[in-house]
């Protein structure tokens, strides 16, 4: 029995998505550094933390379903080539798909947040990591914030044309 028919995921869906994890990624510096009750050893930091990666490995999911919908990754390189570095293919560009595949397959995930570096212009970075069969261990450096902006342009651009 076909309850649903095919996997249908909008432009909506990507948009909301990217938009909830650049959301939770921009105010976790304030919150974290600026709120006392945010310290290291509070369920509140690690309830957040949790919420983002939750979000950010849905977003994933959401982008990896619109490729296979049709969606092509090549075109989002020029929108996510400065969000960061796939250490296994230093200097090679890399697409969504590439990013989404290691959020997926990850093993290890951290914010790398600084106390005292909060300010309007930094930006927070994340180190991926992960393992691969037959290729060894690989980490992406990548700043999630710059990612969804990145999406949010890409997946406009593709719709509009």
């Amino acid at each position: 029995m076909q309850i649903l028919g095919n996997l249908k995921v909008g432009k909506e869906s990507i948009l909301r998505a990217a938009t909830i994890c650049h959301a939770l990624d921009v105010a976790a510096p304030d919150l974290h550094q600026l709120n006392p009750i945010f310290n290291e050893q509070s369920w509140q930091k690690e309830e957040y933390d949790r919420l983002l990666t939750e979000h950010l490995l849905q977003l994933a999911i959401i982008l990896r379903s619109a490729i296979y919908q049709g969606l092509n990754p090549r075109t989002s390189e020029p929108f996510i080539s400065c969000c960061g570095i796939l250490d296994i293919d230093k200097g090679k560009s890399f697409n969504v798909k590439d990013v989404c595949d290691k959020i997926i397959h990850a093993d290890y995930i951290v914010r790398h947040l600084e106390k005292g570096e909060v300010d309007s212009n930094s930006k927070t970075t994340f180190q991926i990591r992960g393992k691969h069969p037959k290729d060894g261990s690989w980490a992406l450096g990548i700043s999630i914030e710059l990612f969804c902006v990145g999406i949010l342009n890409w997946v406009d651009s593709e719709y509009t044309n």
